[in-house]
Formats: C-alpha cells, structure tokens, sequence
C-alpha cells in the first residue's frame, strides 16, 4: 500500500531510505475512479486513539530518501503526501534533500494540510507530475511539467523555492546515476539564526538532528549527528528542541546564517539517500 509512513508521533526523522516500487493500494476508489493511497512515503495525523498515543504529526522530518517508482497511473498519489482529510492535523513537518523520480499518480505530491515545509527536493519533470495543495483558501492544483505552473506553485506556496524539476536516472537500488543533477545540488537543513562562538549554536530549526542515545548509566549507544556547520565539522552532543540549540563536542565560530548540514564531500550534500563520493 504505501512505503513508509509516520503517524501520531513527534520528532521523528527518517532519512537515507530508498522506497521504491510500492504499487498495492486499497481497492476502493474516490468519486473520480481512482484508486487511493499507492505510494512512497506520507504523513498522517492519525486516529487511532486505542493506541496511547496522542492524534496529531509534527515537527518530523523526511530528509535525505529516494522516492522512486511509487504508485499506479490510477493512484491519487503516487510519491510524497502529508496530511489526510478528516483525519488530525500534521503541521511543522518537513520534506528537504529527497530525490523524487518516476512516481506516477494523479498527483505524486499531496499536501492535504498545512503548514509543511518543502526544500531542496528534485522532482522528475515530465508529465504526469504535479502537486495537490489544500491551503486555507481551498484546494490549488499544479503541473510540474509546465514552468509557469511550476513558478505559480513556489510563489502561492513558499515552498520548494531551491527545488529542481528534471530527471535524475537511477539504478535498479536508486543510487544517482554518474552526472546526476542530484550530486552537490542539496540544501543546507538549517541555518545559524547568530552570529557567535562556542560549543552552543542556535539554529532555525532542530528537526533533522539527533543528539544519539546513551543508556541511564551513560553508556553511548548511537553517537549524535556528526555535521558540518559551513565547512566545519563537529558533532551533536545535545539539543534544545525548545530554545532551538544544537551543542556540539568542540568550540567553533560562526556567523548569522550560515548552513548546518549532514557531513559530505563536495560543493554541498547530495539530494537523495546516497553521499556519492
């Protein structure tokens, strides 16, 4: 039915996957004909109560996966959705750094709620390829394939304003094939909001960072993140999720807006699961 999915949780990151050819999907179908919910990845509020935990998904992020191959051309969508009609909210969560080629689909992007957050992404240009946008003014339909309705859909939106839209052939385990546009064309995940020094670092956003896992006696099970704060390489130790603070193991300097990203080779990251190099 669908590759991957988060629902009813917070603070969940899900990066450096490949989900690829999820083509089952429920055998009803919306008043169109369509068959509903083929497809890679999605985010769901979720409703189911009996479970514990509460209804709702946010302040997730979806970074750094290969989205290929999902779907039917019958789907109602075939690569990303967030949010389900009817169904709690999902805001804050966010879609940065995923390569998305060959989904098929209505519409391979569905945005049945809002806010989310969408950058860095590089979608396959070529028809059938689109997005369904449901914003407080009602639902706003766009072709990828078509500039002007690309340009129309980053200025109504705000979102995937550093995007690219064209093809970027893979191999059979979704690795970018040599002279991809997806190699050096990543986003940073965030960036510094001061200019300062130390080992303490205010960020924009935390999402897409871990600082690991130690058991109760301080045995490190995963060490945090290692990142690069512009070419700078630290790794995380701690976040305030609240004061939106990364602390890393080593004092560095830095200036207001500069990028924080995964650790990578070249000019910047890679779009999708696979660092190339």
């Amino acid at each position: 039915q669908k590759g991957m999915g988060v629902t009813q949780g917070e603070w969940t990151i899900m990066r450096r996957n490949v989900i690829r050819d999820n083509r089952g999907q429920h055998i009803t179908k919306d008043v169109e004909g369509r068959r509903r919910n083929a497809g890679g990845f999605w985010y769901s509020g979720g409703r189911h109560y009996h479970l514990g935990a509460p209804p709702g998904s946010r302040n997730n992020a979806f970074v750094h996966n290969t989205v290929v191959r999902n779907g039917w051309e019958t789907s109602t969508w075939g690569g990303i959705q967030h949010g389900i009609p009817g169904y709690p909210t999902a805001e804050g969560n966010r879609f940065l750094n995923n390569l998305v080629q060959g989904n098929l689909g209505t519409h391979p992007i569905y945005v049945g709620r809002t806010p989310a957050f969408l950058d860095g992404n590089l979608y396959h240009g070529k028809q059938p390829f689109g997005a369904l946008w449901v914003g407080p003014d009602g639902k706003a339909t766009y072709d990828f394939a078509d500039a002007k309705s690309r340009a129309a859909y980053q200025r109504a939106t705000g979102q995937d304003t550093h995007s690219q839209f064209i093809e970027s052939p893979t191999d059979g385990a979704g690795r970018p094939a040599a002279g991809s546009p997806a190699i050096d064309a990543g986003q940073p995940l965030t960036r510094t909001t001061t200019a300062a020094a130390g080992t303490a670092i205010s960020v924009a956003d935390t999402s897409c960072f871990t600082a690991g896992l130690k058991t109760r006696t301080g045995e490190v099970v995963m060490p945090g993140d290692e990142i690069m704060i512009g070419k700078t390489m630290a790794r995380v130790v701690d976040i305030d999720r609240a004061k939106t603070i990364l602390t890393v193991d080593k004092k560095l300097s830095w200036q207001k807006g500069d990028g924080v990203s995964y650790r990578y080779q070249g000019s910047a990251p890679d779009v999708g699961a696979f660092e190339v190099r």
